[in-house]
């Protein structure tokens, strides 16, 4: 007889190091490079909403200080950014905050970076909400055969950009810290800003009877088990394969009798991730719970959105050919996979600009702003540049923002 299942038991205590973890080492390394700009940082510094990416809102002047080329482009003009921040005089120190989602985001905050220095401008460091080719980071492996898939990365590229102009840089929730090990061996201190914790503690969620964490992936075991020890709740973790070779449409394998377990105790499930990009998860995860659960609710730092790209043009004997979707998969949109009654509710920030319109879901989502938080962190940071003790950045009381250092040492990613 199969024993009845029950939810994980675990305590979360992870491993923090100034020492072991990727974020301790950039920590580190930023106080070594870093650390003779203090007097500078605290009396001549500022930040710049660049509305690169147009991810964080900047100041609420029509136009900005950035040019939207009709081909997608973003082109900051220091002048319109300087006047639309009140300052007449550029300033030694500039922390630039940014959503860079692609490699044009990324060229754009190099070259401003560039600029800045060429007038003048001691020190540059972006605070970048997301940051391009995060994904791109290894080689997948085809679940098939086992093997490498033989495709070009492209992680290194973006870091290797932004360390020629840079002189730090500041990640908000990155997908991995595959970015800071990259940034190190330039030299170059990329530091990861754990962003999960504001929106646990903006939730609200701790006072919902019979919640149950689910965990969606492998790679995100870490931040499922946060939430449940944050929630107070049980824990339910999933596999999740995903067809790399034909869409990436993901299958989720759900543990024998977890999904009984949840409806005979009445659950509301609620799931975390650093990400949504295409939804293909949440919505496998929302189809599967179907006629299990009351509800389900979403955590989520990014919500980029992004769907089926436009379908390729071709031509066959002299006609334009239009070439449709692969299959209806791919061509049902993030909006409509979570369109669904039984997701209740999306948390997201403000990271980035949606590329989908969210107007249908509208009703659903509830967004936590991250311009208090980073105004908070580089008011911090102006005067406590240099990391004296295992506190800097990771202490609420001093920093002003639940935003945090992340020095825990990854295992599970």
């Amino acid at each position: 007889m199969t024993e009845k299942w029950q939810p994980e038991t675990f305590i979360y205590q992870p491993e923090i190091s100034l020492t072991k973890s990727w974020g301790g080492r950039a920590r580190k390394l930023w106080g070594e490079k870093l650390g003779r700009f203090s007097e500078m940082a605290s009396e001549n510094s500022a930040i710049i909403f660049s509305e690169i990416g147009m991810g964080i809102p900047g100041i609420e002047i029509p136009g900005g200080g950035l040019i939207v080329h009709k081909d997608g482009s973003n082109l900051p003009n220091i002048g319109r950014l300087m006047e639309s921040h009140g300052l007449k005089t550029l300033p030694q120190v500039i922390f630039i905050v940014a959503s860079a989602l692609h490699g044009e985001h990324i060229n754009a905050v190099a070259g401003l970076a560039r600029e800045l220095k060429e007038n003048g401008v001691q020190v540059v460091v972006p605070l970048l909400t997301s940051m391009a080719h995060e994904r791109q980071d290894h080689k997948f492996t085809d679940t098939k055969t086992g093997q490498h898939m033989n495709q070009v990365t492209t992680l290194k590229e973006a870091v290797e950009t932004l360390a020629r102009y840079c002189d730090g840089v500041f990640v908000v929730q990155p997908h991995s810290h595959r970015g800071v090990e990259l940034g190190l061996r330039l030299n170059f201190p990329i530091l990861p800003i754990e962003g999960l914790g504001l929106l646990l503690n903006r939730s609200g969620y701790q006072g919902i009877q019979n919640l149950i964490e689910l965990g969606p992936d492998f790679g995100r075991q870490d931040e499922a088990r946060k939430a449940a020890v944050f929630f107070n709740c049980p824990l339910l973790s999933v596999e999740k394969v995903r067809d790399r070779i034909h869409g990436g449409k993901p299958t989720i394998i759900w543990p024998q009798g977890a999904r009984e377990w949840i409806r005979d105790n009445g659950c509301t499930v609620v799931t975390t991730d650093d990400e949504l990009r295409d939804a293909g998860t949440m919505d496998a995860i929302a189809d599967g719970l179907e006629g299990y659960t009351r509800d389900v609710r979403i955590i989520a730092v990014k919500a980029i959105m992004s769907d089926e790209v436009r379908p390729r043009m071709i031509i066959r004997n002299g006609q334009l050919v239009r070439v449709e979707p692969r299959d209806e998969w791919a061509a049902t949109s993030s909006v409509e996979k979570l369109n669904k009654p039984k997701i209740r509710e999306i948390l997201i920030t403000d990271a980035v600009q949606p590329l989908a319109d969210l107007t249908p879901i509208a009703e659903k989502v509830r967004i936590v702003s991250l311009k208090p938080e980073i105004e908070a962190i580089v008011g911090y940071l102006r005067h406590n540049w240099i990391p004296l003790s295992e506190s800097w950045l990771r202490d609420p009381h001093q920093t002003g923002t639940l935003l945090s250092l992340d020095l825990a040492v990854e295992k599970h990613k």
